[in-house]
């Protein structure tokens, strides 16, 4: 069964009074989540050159790795 169709089914099986708290629950938790997904959103708007500086490449880059040697023979 679908999980939309058994939350569908559990509900009508709620009290009102656990229903009402239920919803309050849903609604700050899907307003939560909205706000962190805007929040996200917002943090990761790159602009062009953003990076520039904050990368290196060590001199040895291309030297051979001790670890590999006996590989390379």
């Amino acid at each position: 069964m679908e999980l939309r169709q058994q939350l569908h089914r559990d509900i009508e099986l709620l009290p009102e009074s656990v229903l009402q708290a239920f919803v309050v629950i849903a609604r700050e938790h899907i307003a939560l989540n909205r706000k962190q997904s805007n929040d996200i959103g917002e943090k990761r708007r790159a602009t062009f050159g953003c990076m520039k500086g904050k990368s290196w490449i060590a001199d040895d880059f291309n030297a051979p790795l001790e670890e590999m040697k006996e590989y390379m023979e």
